[in-house]
């Protein structure tokens, strides 16, 4: 099977070949620019083609990431207003005099 950086690349080289990205990426940043979004088929086709998992392990791993996705488990994102302290709940400081 590719290692992590070969199938990377593969994967840039593939969207590249489908159209799905502008043949060049942002020469500041290195983006890709997307000309359409990304599909799970496309995401099945790739790896089934790329890699030595089966039909049935691609399914499942594309399947179980949209159900996550649908359920709202990806990663929390960063809120730009912090809780706000609640009186008496101050950070313990029991380890730190504990440690010698």
């Amino acid at each position: 099977m590719a290692t992590n950086s070969r199938l990377i690349k593969d994967w840039i080289q593939y969207l590249k070949g489908l159209q799905i990205v502008a043949g060049k990426s942002d020469p500041d940043t290195g983006k890709l620019n997307y000309k359409r979004k990304v599909t799970s088929d496309d995401v099945i086709h790739f790896l089934e083609v790329k890699t030595n998992f089966n039909e049935e392990e691609i399914s499942n791993a594309v399947h179980m990431v949209l159900a996550k996705k649908a359920q709202g488990g990806g990663k929390p994102k960063l809120q730009n207003k912090p809780t706000p302290k609640e009186p008496g709940k101050d950070v313990s400081t029991w380890m730190h005099n504990e440690i010698t």
